[in-house]
């Protein structure tokens, strides 16, 4: 990894040299590169390769006491497209599927257990990680210049959100309808909380307590057009009730039974395959 890379921490000390890249020690991300969004975006491409080496990278993450809020501090940020790169690298990052390469490269069934047992642990402290962290904000530019030098770079409103809040106040301001970029970040976002379920079940009943996603996707499941999207709502929704009890108990109380009905009538009602409307309905 080499360039720039990430500049995260004033004061955090890293060992590996991707990790020490990603976390360099002389400025904040957030200040960095607010003064220049290109350079922002195009810095998140040195986050892609971390999930194919979890074992050696994730525990240096996790040890950094502000990458993981820098990271969900950006899910805030005003251009959505920077947003939106967070969210393609924390579905990167969270797959369940990370480090299985790393098992299938041991020969001896004993040594892809043991690194099996590795990734599990240290998936479920990066998860951990992840939810307990809080530092969001919204990002205001309120940059000018003066002399020729560009000052007062940004501000940042913070509003201590989790991840988890920020995750759902993004699906609510993408738009689906015209934008491709806004649907592939739709269908991410699902995945990360998909994934972050995966890991971490009981984390159902902090999804419905913190957040409106209940709400969210009752009606993303009603919209008429079969996609991609659409589908994935609904295996979301029922992993969140399949989980808790607590989370059927908020499903009743919001009235999301006939929303359910609902969903499945305009399903019967929608021309689709055989395949899209049986895989649609075991889902509702």
């Amino acid at each position: 990894m080499g360039g720039r890379g990430y500049q995260v921490s004033r004061r955090c000390r890293c060992k590996s040299g991707r990790v020490r890249s990603l976390t360099r020690c002389d400025e904040s991300l957030c200040h960095r590169y607010l003064d220049s969004e290109t350079e922002l975006d195009r810095s998140f491409s040195f986050l892609y390769p971390i999930p194919q080496d979890p074992l050696t990278y994730y525990p240096e993450i996790i040890s950094n006491s502000l990458l993981i809020p820098d990271l969900i501090q950006l899910l805030s940020h005003e251009n959505t497209d920077i947003a939106l790169q967070v969210v393609s690298a924390l579905y990167e990052m969270t797959d369940e599927d990370v480090g299985d390469d790393a098992v299938e490269r041991e020969e001896e069934e004993k040594a892809k257990e043991e690194v099996g047992r590795k990734l599990r642990l240290i998936m479920g402290d990066f998860v951990g990680a992840l939810v307990s962290s809080k530092r969001g904000g919204v990002w205001r530019d309120t940059s000018e210049v003066v002399d020729g030098k560009r000052n007062d770079v940004a501000c940042v409103s913070q509003l201590d959100q989790s991840i988890l809040e920020l995750l759902v106040a993004n699906l609510a301001r993408l738009n689906e309808a015209d934008e491709e970029s806004d649907r592939t970040g739709v269908f991410n976002i699902l995945g990360i909380f998909d994934n972050l379920l995966s890991f971490l079940p009981p984390l159902a009943n902090q999804v419905i307590e913190q957040t409106d996603l209940l709400t969210w996707l009752l009606r993303r499941i009603t919209v008429p057009v079969y996609d991609s999207n659409k589908q994935y709502a609904s295996e979301v929704l029922a992993v969140l009730l399949q989980e808790e009890r607590s989370v059927r108990l908020k499903l009743d109380g919001l009235g999301g039974i006939e929303p359910l009905l609902q969903a499945v009538a305009v399903s019967l009602a929608v021309k689709s395959t055989l395949t899209e409307r049986a895989v649609w309905l075991t889902a509702v």
